[in-house]
Protein backbone atom coordinates (compact mmCIF):
# COMPACT_ATOMS: atom_id res chain seq x y z
CA UNK A 1 0.00 0.00 0.00
CA UNK A 2 1.73 3.06 -1.32
CA UNK A 3 0.91 6.69 0.36
CA UNK A 4 0.56 9.74 -1.98
CA UNK A 5 0.46 13.21 -1.01
CA UNK A 6 -3.35 14.92 -0.84
CA UNK A 7 -4.37 17.54 -3.08
CA UNK A 8 -5.32 20.09 -0.39
CA UNK A 9 -2.54 19.48 1.47
CA UNK A 10 1.06 18.12 -0.61
CA UNK A 11 2.92 17.62 2.70
CA UNK A 12 -0.13 15.62 3.72
CA UNK A 13 0.06 11.59 2.44
CA UNK A 14 -2.77 9.22 2.65
CA UNK A 15 -3.00 5.73 2.62
CA UNK A 16 -4.82 3.97 -0.69
CA UNK A 17 -6.43 0.13 -0.74
CA UNK A 18 -3.74 -2.17 -0.58
CA UNK A 19 -5.95 -4.26 -2.36
CA UNK A 20 -3.17 -5.24 -5.75
CA UNK A 21 -4.29 -2.87 -8.54
CA UNK A 22 -6.72 -0.50 -6.68
CA UNK A 23 -6.34 3.15 -6.26
CA UNK A 24 -9.45 4.07 -3.70
CA UNK A 25 -8.67 6.02 -0.45
CA UNK A 26 -8.33 3.55 2.29
CA UNK A 27 -11.09 3.30 4.60
CA UNK A 28 -10.11 0.16 7.17
CA UNK A 29 -7.61 -1.55 7.82
CA UNK A 30 -5.74 -0.70 5.07
CA UNK A 31 -8.05 -1.28 2.33
CA UNK A 32 -11.05 0.72 0.70
CA UNK A 33 -14.37 0.51 1.53
CA UNK A 34 -15.40 -1.72 -1.03
CA UNK A 35 -12.50 -4.20 -0.25
CA UNK A 36 -12.99 -3.74 3.47
CA UNK A 37 -16.63 -4.89 2.77
CA UNK A 38 -15.60 -8.00 0.82
CA UNK A 39 -12.96 -9.16 3.15
CA UNK A 40 -15.52 -8.83 6.09
CA UNK A 41 -18.06 -11.30 3.89
CA UNK A 42 -15.67 -13.74 3.09
CA UNK A 43 -13.66 -13.68 6.72
CA UNK A 44 -10.34 -12.82 5.30
CA UNK A 45 -10.06 -10.33 7.75
CA UNK A 46 -8.84 -12.65 10.42
CA UNK A 47 -5.92 -13.25 8.19
CA UNK A 48 -4.76 -9.42 8.15
CA UNK A 49 -1.17 -9.19 8.73
CA UNK A 50 -0.02 -7.42 11.90
CA UNK A 51 1.78 -4.95 8.99
CA UNK A 52 -1.64 -4.13 7.27
CA UNK A 53 -3.20 -3.83 10.70
CA UNK A 54 -1.11 -1.73 12.39
CA UNK A 55 -0.17 0.73 9.07
CA UNK A 56 -4.14 1.58 9.16
CA UNK A 57 -3.70 3.19 12.26
CA UNK A 58 -0.90 5.52 11.01
CA UNK A 59 -1.08 9.15 9.60
CA UNK A 60 1.88 9.64 7.05
CA UNK A 61 4.19 12.63 6.60
CA UNK A 62 6.71 13.08 3.52
CA UNK A 63 8.73 15.35 6.23
CA UNK A 64 7.53 15.11 8.80
CA UNK A 65 6.18 12.42 11.89
CA UNK A 66 4.01 9.44 11.19
CA UNK A 67 1.35 9.98 13.64
CA UNK A 68 -0.56 7.23 15.63
CA UNK A 69 -4.41 7.56 15.44
CA UNK A 70 -5.40 4.63 17.34
CA UNK A 71 -5.83 4.42 20.73
CA UNK A 72 -2.97 5.88 23.30
CA UNK A 73 -2.47 5.56 26.74
CA UNK A 74 -0.53 8.96 28.15
CA UNK A 75 -0.13 10.32 24.47
CA UNK A 76 1.59 7.07 23.49
CA UNK A 77 -0.14 4.66 20.86
CA UNK A 78 -1.52 1.37 21.86
CA UNK A 79 -1.57 -1.09 19.85
CA UNK A 80 -2.40 -5.57 20.26
CA UNK A 81 0.88 -7.18 19.18
CA UNK A 82 1.31 -10.97 19.72
CA UNK A 83 -1.50 -11.41 21.84
CA UNK A 84 -0.75 -8.12 24.28
CA UNK A 85 -0.91 -4.60 24.32
CA UNK A 86 1.99 -2.97 23.41
CA UNK A 87 3.44 0.84 22.67
CA UNK A 88 2.86 1.59 18.71
CA UNK A 89 6.60 3.35 18.78
CA UNK A 90 7.99 -0.19 19.97
CA UNK A 91 6.14 -2.10 17.58
CA UNK A 92 7.15 -0.06 14.64
CA UNK A 93 10.44 -0.52 15.68
CA UNK A 94 9.79 -4.58 15.54
CA UNK A 95 8.23 -4.69 12.41
CA UNK A 96 11.14 -2.36 10.62
CA UNK A 97 14.21 -3.52 12.44
CA UNK A 98 13.12 -7.14 14.50
CA UNK A 99 13.50 -7.24 18.18
CA UNK A 100 14.14 -4.81 20.70
CA UNK A 101 17.41 -6.39 23.00
CA UNK A 102 16.64 -6.71 26.66
CA UNK A 103 17.27 -3.40 29.11
CA UNK A 104 16.93 -1.51 25.61
CA UNK A 105 13.99 1.25 25.44
CA UNK A 106 12.60 2.57 21.88
CA UNK A 107 13.54 6.38 21.87
CA UNK A 108 11.89 9.44 20.10
CA UNK A 109 14.59 12.25 18.76
CA UNK A 110 11.33 14.05 17.89
CA UNK A 111 9.62 13.86 21.27
CA UNK A 112 6.53 13.29 19.84
CA UNK A 113 4.65 11.15 22.17
CA UNK A 114 2.54 9.82 18.93
CA UNK A 115 5.03 9.74 16.40
CA UNK A 116 5.75 5.97 15.02
CA UNK A 117 8.30 7.05 12.03
CA UNK A 118 10.98 4.65 12.48
CA UNK A 119 13.95 6.97 11.37
CA UNK A 120 12.97 9.12 14.02
CA UNK A 121 13.03 6.33 17.03
CA UNK A 122 16.08 4.60 18.14
CA UNK A 123 17.35 2.45 20.91
CA UNK A 124 18.91 3.64 24.27
CA UNK A 125 18.93 2.73 28.10
CA UNK A 126 17.15 4.37 30.57
CA UNK A 127 19.54 6.11 31.01
CA UNK A 128 19.98 7.49 27.74
CA UNK A 129 16.43 8.87 28.20
CA UNK A 130 17.20 10.73 31.04
CA UNK A 131 20.23 12.22 29.31
CA UNK A 132 18.57 13.02 26.21
CA UNK A 133 15.69 14.61 28.17
CA UNK A 134 18.00 16.75 29.97
CA UNK A 135 19.80 17.94 26.95
CA UNK A 136 16.86 18.79 25.26
CA UNK A 137 15.23 20.44 28.49
CA UNK A 138 12.53 18.51 28.82
CA UNK A 139 12.93 17.92 32.35
CA UNK A 140 12.04 21.70 33.05
CA UNK A 141 8.40 21.51 31.96
CA UNK A 142 6.38 24.06 32.81
CA UNK A 143 3.64 23.58 36.43
CA UNK A 144 1.22 25.24 38.00
CA UNK A 145 -0.56 27.97 36.19
CA UNK A 146 2.18 28.61 33.50
CA UNK A 147 1.11 25.15 31.95
CA UNK A 148 -1.15 25.36 29.39
CA UNK A 149 -3.54 22.72 30.43
CA UNK A 150 -4.13 24.40 33.91
CA UNK A 151 -7.43 25.20 34.89
CA UNK A 152 -7.05 27.07 38.19
CA UNK A 153 -4.22 30.16 39.15
CA UNK A 154 -2.45 29.31 42.21
CA UNK A 155 -4.93 32.63 43.95
CA UNK A 156 -7.61 29.78 43.68
CA UNK A 157 -5.96 26.85 45.06
CA UNK A 158 -4.90 28.79 48.34
CA UNK A 159 -8.85 29.70 48.29
CA UNK A 160 -9.54 26.07 47.91
CA UNK A 161 -7.13 25.10 50.90
CA UNK A 162 -8.22 28.02 53.03
CA UNK A 163 -11.96 27.04 52.20
CA UNK A 164 -11.42 23.48 53.16
CA UNK A 165 -9.31 23.85 56.02
CA UNK A 166 -12.29 26.28 57.59
CA UNK A 167 -14.81 23.57 56.52
CA UNK A 168 -16.39 26.38 54.62
CA UNK A 169 -17.39 23.54 51.67
CA UNK A 170 -17.61 20.47 51.03
CA UNK A 171 -14.90 19.13 48.79
CA UNK A 172 -17.88 18.47 46.00
CA UNK A 173 -19.07 21.80 46.40
CA UNK A 174 -15.51 23.06 45.82
CA UNK A 175 -15.45 21.07 43.22
CA UNK A 176 -18.17 22.51 41.31
CA UNK A 177 -17.56 26.26 42.32
CA UNK A 178 -13.82 25.91 40.53
CA UNK A 179 -15.03 24.02 37.78
CA UNK A 180 -13.09 20.78 38.07
CA UNK A 181 -13.85 17.11 39.64
CA UNK A 182 -14.09 16.08 43.69
CA UNK A 183 -10.93 14.09 43.01
CA UNK A 184 -8.83 16.96 41.79
CA UNK A 185 -10.21 18.62 45.26
CA UNK A 186 -8.59 15.91 47.05
CA UNK A 187 -5.49 15.79 45.46
CA UNK A 188 -5.08 19.65 45.99
CA UNK A 189 -5.92 20.15 50.19
CA UNK A 190 -4.00 16.71 50.52
CA UNK A 191 -1.04 18.48 48.53
CA UNK A 192 -0.60 15.37 45.68
CA UNK A 193 -1.06 18.13 42.92
CA UNK A 194 0.19 21.72 43.28
CA UNK A 195 2.79 21.49 45.76
CA UNK A 196 4.74 24.47 44.87
CA UNK A 197 1.81 26.54 46.24
CA UNK A 198 2.54 27.97 49.97
CA UNK A 199 -0.54 29.06 52.06
CA UNK A 200 -1.23 32.70 51.21
CA UNK A 201 -0.48 33.72 55.08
Amino acid sequence: MEPKATARNPMKEEHTCSAKGCERPAFARGMCHRDYKRARRNGSLLRLTDDSRFYGNVQRSVLDCWLWTGSKVRGYGRFGFRSKDQLAHRVSWILTHGEIPDGLLVLHRCDVKACIRPSHLFLGTQQDNMDDMVFKQRQNAPRGERSGQAKLTEKDVQSIREYHEAKVFTQKVLGEIFGISRRQIYSIVRREHWRHVAPSF
